[in-house]
């Protein structure tokens, strides 16, 4: 699949009308005119609702009609599957993105697309990955507070070794849902 995932930075970008907005309206015409899918992981219209939540008083009319300007770009939501959810942990941790942020790399990497996105700490964790837009003044959230960049690695198994613990894991959860039964 070619596809161009959507962060709800770069879609906010255009609906707020802010500076970077023309920008990324373009690139995404770029990519559907590329033949390329437009999607997004199913958090990113929670992540524009959130958007309009403290800045509108008209909340629910004005987040209605930003996600109906989104759907005119015919736009892909994919479910976060087990697989997915593993592999946006594992980037959370190892880069200190928030999950949500991870899900978008994740997302990226499970249909080999590119991710377009206003985030700079998010387009640092994608590397090539992230589409680098003209003039790119980049937004950042916070960075998670607790680990350094130093001490950022996963605690998780080595892939390898994830099969196993993923079972002893599962075996754990039965005997404890035995237990209860008793």
């Amino acid at each position: 699949m070619s596809a161009t995932i959507l962060d709800a930075s770069a879609a906010v970008a255009i609906l707020r009308h802010e500076p970077k907005g023309p920008v990324v309206a373009l690139e995404i015409e770029r990519a559907l005119r590329s033949g390329h899918e437009i999607v997004v992981p199913a958090h990113f219209w929670l992540e524009v609702a959130n958007a309009y939540r403290s800045s509108t008083p008209l909340f629910a009319r004005d987040t209605v009609e930003a996600i109906h300007r989104l759907e005119t770009y015919r736009i892909s939501t994919m479910e976060t599957d087990r697989g997915q959810l593993l592999l946006a942990i594992e980037i959370a941790e190892r880069e200190g993105l928030t999950p949500y942020d991870a899900a978008y790399i994740a997302l990226a990497r499970v249909v080999e697309g590119r991710i377009l996105t206003l985030d700079r700490a998010m387009a640092r964790a994608a590397g090539p990955l992230a589409i680098h837009l003209p003039g790119d003044g980049r937004v950042s959230e916070a960075p998670e507070p607790y680990l350094s960049d130093r001490e950022r690695r996963s605690t998780l198994p080595d892939y390898s070794e994830l099969s196993a613990f993923l079972s002893k894991l599962r075996a754990d959860a039965i005997r404890d849902r035995e237990a209860i039964r008793r």
